[in-house]
């Protein structure tokens, strides 16, 4: 059977994905913008704040804040570095057990 790749369709999926991706990041962080910039005293008396809410608060040496670009770009590396961690991670683990047949049938029956 031979399959036939379709380089343009894909393409034109990627961009689509990757656009709805883009706005709905763009949405969450204008959203907790607004919140910052309704009730600047917000993150005073918290001592665990979200990876956005570090971003929302980081300023420049001139007082500057960052922009959204600037936000979307340092959102987004969080995002894929941790995906690309994960995957390593299981591919690894994969590997290992299989070189230990004992110890994947343990984590198999642990499982089932």
């Amino acid at each position: 059977r031979k399959y036939k790749l379709n380089l343009k369709g894909n393409r034109v999926l990627f961009m689509k994905l990757r656009k709805r991706f883009l706005d709905i990041n763009r949405k969450i962080i204008s959203n907790r913008m607004q919140v910052h910039k309704q009730n600047p005293d917000i993150f005073e008396n918290t001592k665990n704040l979200s990876f956005l809410d570090v971003l929302l608060t980081i300023k420049y040496e001139d007082g500057s804040s960052l922009t959204m670009d600037d936000i979307m770009e340092e959102a987004n590396v969080f995002i894929f570095e941790g995906h690309d961690t994960t995957a390593s991670g299981i591919s690894w683990s994969l590997f290992i057990l299989s070189q230990h047949p004992e110890h994947m049938q343990k984590c198999y029956s642990r499982n089932l």
